[in-house]
């Protein structure tokens, strides 16, 4: 009789839990909920083997929040699957917050669970979370990242995915980052350039130099600001001269302000006659640096 009992009480105890496969899509978000636990290794085919048969938007978003919640490295083809396959761009997006969430440990405030079929994403901030020195990047991870920035057909995925390979410091993945600067097909796309000059700055390797210093002779002003002010993060010498040529020849206060403090940044000794030249300037802004 006890033994009937406890069968009983099992059958009716499972019977409550949520079920990927349930017929209800609140139950079918309770599920993720359950499962999406800090860890929880086990739980990372299941959910990307329900992501494959799930039809509802907001629930494939919530299974890839998912995976990134779990923060489980196995998840990363999972992931890669549903950034470069996904139809749904809030669902692109998310992958990309999920692949960060990997190497990135960062707190929610609303709580990772107060959101349903929305990108749950920490990492668009303006002062975005950067990976730890010493956390090793999985190359497959930064290539998915470089694929998205090549592929994707909405400009805010490239801009979040340029985003994302700065907060990796994805240094050997340069390379892309600046052919997809200079080349076709972001020319018209302003904000994604700007992205990916950002990113540059963030990664702050002198490789990145010589094309920022090309970027400083572009036509889109903004470009230029973003230019230059990446360029002296990295540290990149050469570009000094043509620094120089903006602060004594731009028009834009700004820029020529600008100039001086990544000529500052660069450490360049020729640089010394041109502050001390300053010194005696009506600009307070000149003096102070």
């Amino acid at each position: 009789m006890q033994q009937i009992l406890l069968t009983a009480f099992a059958l009716t105890f499972f019977a409550q839990i949520p079920s990927l496969d349930s017929l209800s899509p609140k139950e079918r978000h309770e599920a993720i909920e359950v499962i999406a636990i800090l860890g929880n290794r086990e739980a990372v085919p299941v959910l990307v083997e329900a992501y494959r048969k799930e039809p509802r938007k907001d629930l494939r978003t919530s299974i890839v929040a998912a995976l990134g919640q779990i923060r489980d490295r196995s998840a990363i083809p999972g992931l890669s699957e549903a950034l470069l396959g996904d139809f749904e761009r809030d669902v692109r997006l998310q992958g990309i917050d999920s692949l960060l969430r990997l190497y990135i440990p960062v707190a929610d405030d609303e709580g990772f669970w107060s959101f349903i079929g929305r990108v749950r994403n920490v990492f668009s901030e303006e002062e975005r979370p950067i990976v730890g020195v010493n956390t090793y990047v999985d190359q497959t991870a930064k290539e998915v990242l470089v694929q998205s920035l090549e592929r994707d057909f909405d400009p805010e995925v490239r801009i979040e995915a340029a985003h994302a390979l700065g907060s990796l410091r994805a240094v050997d993945q340069l390379p892309g980052l600046i052919e997809q600067l200079e080349g076709p097909r972001n020319r018209e796309d302003r904000d994604v350039r700007v992205a990916i000059i950002r990113a540059m700055g963030v990664i702050g390797s002198q490789e990145a130099g010589p094309a920022l210093t090309r970027m400083l002779k572009d036509e889109d002003e903004r470009i230029v600001e973003e230019a230059i002010q990446a360029v002296g993060v990295t540290g990149y010498q050469a570009a000094y001269p043509a620094l120089v040529n903006l602060f004594k020849t731009s028009r834009n206060g700004d820029l020529r302000e600008y100039s001086l403090q990544s000529i500052a940044l660069l450490q360049e000794p020729a640089a010394v006659s041109l502050f001390e030249s300053l010194l005696d300037a009506s600009d307070d802004t000149y003096r102070e640096l």
